[in-house]
């Protein structure tokens, strides 16, 4: 009898569980300020918010003409 009572507990919880991340906000933990200042001349330069920070895309950056 008391596997059968946590089973079904367990079962509810595990219900409650999927219900509440249905209806949960997710946010960042943290955001790292960045400043990035740059020539117009230079194309394609943008900021990543994640630890590689504004060269994870250096294979994109150009000069304008």
């Amino acid at each position: 009898m008391l596997w059968h009572t946590f089973w079904r507990e367990a079962a509810i919880l595990s219900e409650a569980d999927e219900l509440a991340m249905d209806y949960a906000a997710l946010f960042p933990i943290y955001q790292l300020p960045t400043a990035l200042i740059y020539k117009e001349a230079i194309l394609n330069l943008r900021d990543n918010p994640n630890q590689l920070g504004p060269a994870y895309n250096t294979a994109e950056w150009g000069l304008a003409e």
